[in-house]
């Protein structure tokens, strides 16, 4: 993906972003900020660079696990934007024919298309609640419903997609996963900070 593409990919986010400020505040339009920002900035972020480590000091700062009031999820929000803007202002620095691509190994490749998928998961499930003449559709209202989409979204690049197995000893327990993607070696783990992939060794 060259320079041009991933500013434009920033650039989506960020409007994305200013539309939803733009609605009326509330808890869940916080979440789904702070889900859009946080995945772009550990998508687009340059290695060498500090946005990622800001991102996370500032998620474990503000978010205590506890209901914030809203001038301070303002204020998250706000930092978490003004990080993005500055992993944007590293791309612009760089030649135009620089490539994300080039810095992906061949093995990775499905990791960098799961960070594709989990990026566009909050868009694709607005998208999904203004149907043509309000025909049904599904509503995000709890875990089961992400479990849905998602599972429907991972048809599209993966053949093998095993529901509900358990981690491996990696993870230190027996903690559920939502999803094992067996040919790649990689489970998808649904949590309260978001979906998470985690590697293991199947031999």
């Amino acid at each position: 993906m060259d320079r041009d593409t991933v500013i434009k990919d920033i650039d989506c986010v960020l409007h994305d972003v200013h539309h939803l400020r733009k609605s009326r505040w509330s808890g869940s339009v916080f979440a789904e900020i702070q889900s859009l920002l946080s995945a772009c900035i550990d998508r687009r972020a340059l290695k060498g660079t500090s946005h990622i480590r800001e991102k996370n000091y500032a998620l474990r700062k503000f978010n205590s696990g506890q209901m914030l009031a809203s001038h301070i999820q303002q204020n998250v929000a706000d930092h978490l934007e003004g990080i993005l803007r500055g992993v944007r202002s590293d791309w612009l620095a760089l030649p135009e024919d620089h490539s994300q691509n080039s810095m992906i190994q061949p093995e990775q490749d499905y990791l960098h298309r799961l960070e594709m998928l989990f990026s566009n998961f909050h868009r694709v499930a607005r998208h999904l609640l203004s149907r043509h003449s309000n025909r049904p559709t599904i509503e995000i209202t709890d875990e089961y419903d992400v479990q849905d989409l998602l599972r429907a979204l991972l048809c599209l690049d993966f053949a093998d997609i095993r529901s509900e197995e358990w981690t491996p000893s990696y993870a230190g327990g027996s903690a559920r996963t939502d999803f094992l993607l067996k040919p790649e070696k990689a489970v998808i783990e649904l949590n309260d900070y978001g979906l998470e992939v985690h590697r293991f060794d199947s031999n």
